[in-house]
């Protein structure tokens, strides 16, 4: 039996990712918090994909299985490729299911999953983009991709900002950047006009975005939690707070492209985190794309022994925050 986390092969961690999701959105169904029932503003396509969840609820909730268990991949292959931590380690896809689905799930999952998904495409392609040359379509697809986050989530509106250490972060040209730029903007000025041509304001949606963001949702982050739940997130809490700490140690020790990638995690995750601040703020997975990028790079710097501590820590933490309440 292998006890060193770090160097579990591919299949056990989308198995674990596969089990976390399903039992975390199943329980959510089933038996969710109260800050689980409160529902996000609607936004030009999250309203759409809203419409959806409450016409085929089962399906939807397949589909935001479906989509977790992508993004958890994409995020893990996303690591290996780029050689993020001192050694190749599939974990990051076990780590996006314990923080995407293991405190809380939102009730228009769909919506989160999509999000979550575009986040993620986003971050594929600034990493894509960082290399010899002009990549223009690499960094067009990450300005759309996140450009479209707010159109789905009211709750990310602030998010295009990263558009700026991206470009510092991943060293792109100033012809790159006016690319980026019209790619970030095309998806609200499509909707603009579009509204516009329904007989709406041309500035319609983005004032009703506005709106929604700074109206209130009564989210209180620690409303119902057990205390099971409570010592599971701090858990979480703890491991990533370690990870930034890990980050900054090893800083000068990591390659130009490692440095670069988990530059922009790190800012990914203040913003992502400073969003539970923010009026508007609902459950959301956004945060467990930076935060599961960042994570292994403890488990990876620690004995074997201590890791495997730490991950079945995870387990059972998660195993008793789901059935006991």
């Amino acid at each position: 039996m292998k006890t060193d986390v770090t160097r579990q092969p591919l299949l056990p961690a989308l198995a674990t990712l596969l089990l976390v999701a399903a039992v975390g959105m199943a329980r959510s169904a089933w038996a969710p918090f109260p800050a689980e029932r409160i529902g996000e503003a609607a936004a030009p396509l999250g309203q759409f994909l809203g419409q959806m969840q409450a016409a085929a609820p089962g399906w939807s909730r397949l589909l935001a299985f479906a989509l977790a268990a992508v993004c958890g991949v994409q995020i893990g292959r996303l690591t290996v490729r780029y050689g993020l931590y001192a050694s190749p380690t599939c974990l990051a896809i076990p780590l996006y299911g314990f923080v995407a689905c293991g405190v809380y799930v939102a009730s228009d999952t769909l919506s989160t999953a999509v999000a979550s998904w575009l986040f993620v495409r986003s971050l594929r392609n600034f990493c894509a983009a960082f290399r010899n040359g002009y990549t223009f379509n690499a960094t067009f697809r990450a300005a759309l991709y996140l450009g479209l986050l707010p159109l789905v989530s009211v709750a990310a509106l602030p998010l295009p900002v990263l558009i700026v250490p991206a470009v510092f972060c991943f060293k792109r040209t100033l012809r790159e950047c006016a690319v980026a730029l019209f790619g970030l903007l095309l998806p609200v000025a499509a909707t603009c006009y579009v509204g516009w041509a329904a007989g709406d304001g041309f500035l319609a949606p983005l004032e009703g975005m506005a709106a929604a963001f700074l109206t209130p949702s009564g989210y209180r982050l620690f409303d119902g939690m057990s205390p099971f739940t409570l010592a599971y997130a701090g858990l979480l809490l703890f491991l990533t707070l370690w990870s930034v700490f890990s980050f900054f140690v090893d800083f000068f020790g990591m390659g130009i492209r490692q440095r670069a990638v988990l530059c922009f995690a790190l800012f990914a995750l203040f913003f992502c985190g400073g969003l539970f601040a923010a009026p508007c703020a609902t459950v959301s997975a956004l945060a467990a794309v930076p935060v599961s990028v960042l994570m292994p790079l403890v488990f990876v710097r620690i004995h074997k022994t201590c890791s495997l501590t730490l991950y079945a820590a995870l387990f059972v933490l998660f195993a008793l925050s789901q059935s006991l309440r």
